[in-house]
């Protein structure tokens, strides 16, 4: 009985820590993120919390409790109660677990046993064809699972942290070869560098991105593509994070379209900041890449690099962004959401796209053996969780791109900075 009260306690204490813990990194130290004031060290505070804190959230969001994709005040309380409740009811139950409290009988050490009072009613001590277990053989199983559960939870905490701490921000380059009909010979072996889901925010420091650039920019691509989803939680991150684009360096140019958490936390601040940094949208437009490798907003031959509005925030026109390219001329097109090469209009229409490239899905962030991505946000499923696919309409190449959202980890699916050479065929 005092076994149990003390772990009672303690679930209860760890509870309240959590929530005192989550409570100060929302109000307190995610603030400071935006500011620029010890990024690595106060994002990986923010990350630990987001962590924490997924069962209230996941709670809220199944209830349909948040305004769309914002946590308001209240909302927030209630996340933060529910959160609590959950992690100490967890807490407890693990604790019953890997340190099950000692039973009359079963964990009596051999060097002081007990003896029991014979009374004169008592049943027989076995019947007939049954063996009784020693003592110390229910002990030694009991130990056994407890010390199994015990190796389990520090697994699962070192994974939680290795996939928190080293592999989100572990990214790599990838190089693929991809041939392109019509493209001219003047064109052959173009590189571009695409740069997806960067979600600058309280989980992912400006140090990070700031690497990414700088490995960017060590590729010397021909184009840099960006595919969506600068920021994350805030629109407080959309200076910083396309500032910090403003670094990149193509040898012919950079281009990009926004993402649907661009348009949440401000599409027009995010228009007009890339604007002043002078990094032209494409969202529902093209621009031509001429055989000597200049850009141009004219009909010409060469490469039509085009895009699209997000296809959940905003409007994605398939006709402005392709109608009146000449048929020969070979195209490319930017979706940030891979569901938009399933849009029934878009199929349809037969418009000619030679590769769309496309984010949103971070490769699912996480693969669990035997069962792949569990979650893939794409009505299609793991179809566009990464890489290279066939649409109905085109191929449709998807980056796992940089950053993350809702739970800042990644396991098995490491960022990526995609890089395409594109030949003749």
């Amino acid at each position: 009985m005092r076994q149990f009260s003390s772990q009672k306690r303690f679930a209860l204490w760890a509870a309240a820590a959590v929530t005192i813990y989550v409570t100060a990194a929302d109000w307190l130290v995610a603030p400071l993120t935006a500011r620029g004031w010890f990024p690595t060290f106060f994002t990986a505070v923010t990350s630990l919390a987001a962590v924490l804190e997924f069962p209230g959230y996941a709670f809220v969001s199944k209830a349909h409790l948040r305004d769309g994709h914002y946590t308001t005040g209240g909302v927030w309380v209630v996340m933060v109660i529910v959160n609590a409740v959950i992690w100490a009811v967890a807490l407890r139950i693990a604790l019953r677990l890997l340190f099950p409290p000692s039973k009359r009988g079963l964990d009596v050490s051999p060097e002081q046993p007990r003896l029991e009072p014979l009374r004169a009613d008592a049943a027989p001590l076995q019947r007939s064809g049954e063996t009784p277990k020693p003592r110390e053989e229910i002990t030694s199983r009991r130990r056994f699972i407890a010390r199994s559960g015990q190796l389990a939870v520090a697994g699962a905490a070192g994974l939680a942290s290795y996939s928190m701490l080293i592999e989100s921000r572990w990214f790599s380059v990838t190089n693929r070869t991809y041939p392109l009909r019509g493209l001219p010979r003047e064109l052959d072996g173009l590189r571009i560098a695409q740069l997806t889901d960067i979600h600058l925010g309280p989980n992912l420091s400006v140090d990070y991105v700031r690497d990414v650039i700088a490995a960017t920019n060590k590729l010397e691509a021909d184009l840099i593509l960006l595919t969506g989803d600068y920021v994350h939680r805030s629109a407080r991150y959309i200076e910083p994070v396309v500032r910090e684009l403003s670094r990149l360096r193509a040898r012919i140019g950079v281009l990009a379209t926004l993402g649907n958490h661009d348009w949440w936390e401000g599409g027009p601040a995010s228009k007009r900041a890339f604007a002043n940094m002078r990094i032209p949208l494409i969202d529902n437009d093209r621009i031509f890449l001429t055989a000597d490798r200049t850009l141009t907003r004219e009909r010409d031959s060469g490469l039509c690099v085009a895009g699209v509005g997000d296809y959940m925030e905003d409007v994605a026109d398939f006709n402005r962004a392709l109608n009146h390219v000449p048929e020969d001329v070979p195209r490319i097109l930017l979706s940030h959401n891979p569901d938009a090469a399933e849009d029934s209009g878009f199929v349809a229409s037969k418009l000619r796209v030679d590769l769309m490239l496309c984010g949103h899905t971070h490769g699912g962030q996480i693969w669990i053996p035997g069962l792949g991505t569990p979650i893939v946000p794409s009505r299609y499923g793991q179809k566009y969780a990464s890489g290279l696919v066939q649409g109905p309409a085109c191929p449709v190449f998807i980056s796992r791109g940089i950053g993350m959202t809702i739970l800042p980890m990644r396991f098995c699916v490491p960022p990526e900075i995609a890089v395409i050479t594109f030949k003749s065929a």
